[in-house]
């Protein structure tokens, strides 16, 4: 494949008006704006056990709760009081009594009743709440003036969960996937911002969201390389022609590396979505044997998702994984996956591989392949961008250079004048630091449940914390020994047919006691 190595460059942008120097780019002005909008709104992203989080703000007072961001579902929700084995979390339920401007819509006189599922297997079940909603960071003041992007905000007040969602960090989930009723199209539709654009930026221990256009100032390399989306509805689905494996030290992409001769392999059922709720990224089953014959060729190894000793000379070998997509201008672009996205560390010289050749179709592109970009979501113009950046909001966030003369985003760390914070306060939170040591047992011909020991720490350093030290974790091994997403009574099954008043979800029993429909 002759690769084009053409991008397109900043001009093409909405937002800011102005962009801030830091001897990347040009100042350019920009006309037809809604001047009634706000900026677009950066805000922190936190880690998660292998997702990314956001704080939110709900009702008067605002009570704080946690949301993986997820662009593989378009449902807001969270635990409410009264919530039924929905788990240990980072805040307390929200309670729909204590808001002022909390209000519950009926339908025909009752609860309206929302429900989900989830690839791996998790699910949750909820009642439609309606309340003032805006994003923050660990306190609600950390952002200046972060309550002006505030709307009134369908989400779900979860009154039972399943799986995961018992046991993951964050309270909740907001999906981000393309749906009218997702954050970013309400804040639009309320004139709060001026498109519905937004930008996930990630990296190894927290990360940026963009709310309302993108900010340049985050890329350190200038210019966009866009793919183009081939569905207005749904998934973020782009159309993936080959994955090549690279060699660290080489610069020059090598198509007899290419792990597969007919791009359909990567696209079919599903396609190829990009789906930040996703921990891991996966690949066909059908491309395994290729991918592991090349991985060796290049390594001398052999590939495996199971636990494995590697020493510095083995690591200096394990490829890059460039992906290579239909642009906009349908030429083809690579976004190369580094090595260290796709391997951990998990103790005693040992590590493992996080991409997975598992998947029946179609291909998930996982937050471990998002890591060091500032991936932009245009669903209007129908692409999806990515620009390379270390995704670091504590740096972005320090006034490094001289403000523009309009001021293009906030500065998040700069406290409001006559605020009275204490900047020097550690917010206590509980952090892993620690993969999952769980592992599937080859010699175990049945679908069995691994347990392991995950370890966490108080971020503020405080040894006393009765939640910080091991915990349990688990995985789902199929009869194989190999990793497989969803429950042992119910492993996943083709995606199903949906259109747009849904959300393609995998086949699962609402009530999990039922597993008549797999």
């Amino acid at each position: 494949i002759c690769l084009n190595s053409r991008v397109l460059y900043d001009e093409n942008l909405p937002n800011p008006i102005i962009t801030h120097e830091l001897n990347q780019h040009t100042y350019k002005h920009y006309n037809q704006r809604n001047l009634d909008a706000l900026p677009a709104e950066i805000t922190p992203l936190y880690p998660g056990y292998g997702t990314h989080f956001a704080y939110l703000y709900i009702g008067t007072p605002p009570q704080r709760q946690s949301v993986i961001i997820d662009t593989g579902s378009h449902y807001t929700a969270f635990p409410c009081t009264g919530c039924s084995q929905c788990g240990q979390h980072t805040d307390a339920y929200y309670d729909v009594t204590k808001s002022n401007t909390s209000i519950i819509p009926k339908c025909n006189n009752q609860q309206c009743v929302i429900s989900q599922s989830y690839s791996e297997g998790s699910s949750w079940r909820a009642f439609k709440v309606t309340d003032k909603v805006y994003v923050g960071g660990l306190t609600s003041t950390i952002i200046p003036n972060a309550e002006k992007y505030s709307i009134d905000f369908n989400f779900g007040c979860q009154t039972f969960e399943t799986g995961l969602f018992r046991t993951q960090l964050a309270d909740g989930i907001m999906g981000m996937a393309i749906a009218d009723d997702t954050l970013p199209n309400k804040l639009f539709e309320e004139k709060i911002t001026e498109n519905k654009i937004f930008a996930l930026c990630f990296r190894v221990g927290g990360g940026i969201m963009t709310l309302g256009g993108v900010d340049q100032r985050l890329h350190s390399k200038s210019g966009i390389l866009y793919a183009k989306l081939m569905k207005n509805v749904g998934w973020y689905t782009l159309n993936l022609l080959d994955i090549q494996l690279q060699e660290q030290s080489s610069l020059v992409l090598n198509s007899s590396n290419s792990i597969a001769t007919d791009p359909h392999i990567f696209n079919n059922g599903k396609g190829c979505i990009v789906d930040s709720g996703t921990t891991d990224t996966y690949l066909p089953s059908s491309v395994a044997n290729r991918f592991k014959e090349l991985f060796k060729s290049i390594t001398g190894i052999d590939y495996t998702t199971a636990n494995i000793a590697l020493t510095s000379e083995n690591l200096a070998k394990i490829p890059n994984i460039n992906f290579i997509f239909e642009g906009i201008d349908n030429q083809p672009f690579s976004i190369s996956m580094p090595w260290t996205s796709y391997i951990d560390s998990v103790g005693n010289g040992k590590y493992a591989f996080r991409v997975y050749l598992t998947e029946g179709s179609g291909t998930v592109l996982g937050a471990n392949f998002m890591n060091g970009y500032n991936i932009i979501y245009d669903v209007e113009n129908l692409k999806l961008g990515f620009a390379k950046s270390n995704c670091k909001y504590e740096d972005f966030s320090q006034l490094e250079t001289r403000p523009p003369s309009f001021q293009a985003t906030k500065y998040p760390s700069t406290i409001a004048q006559n605020e009275d914070i204490d900047s020097d306060e550690c917010i206590s939170e509980l952090i892993p630091i620690t993969q999952c040591t769980a592992s599937c047992d080859i010699t175990n011909n049945q679908p069995h449940v691994s347990t392991g020991i995950q370890i966490f720490e108080d971020s503020c350093g405080n040894s006393s914390n009765p939640l910080a030290g091991s915990k349990p974790c688990s995985i789902t091994c199929g009869g194989d020994g190999k990793l497989i997403r969803g429950r042992i009574d119910c492993p996943e099954l083709p995606w199903s047919v949906c259109n747009k008043a849904c959300v393609y979800s995998r086949k699962f029993p609402l009530d999990p006691k039922d597993t008549t429909n797999g």
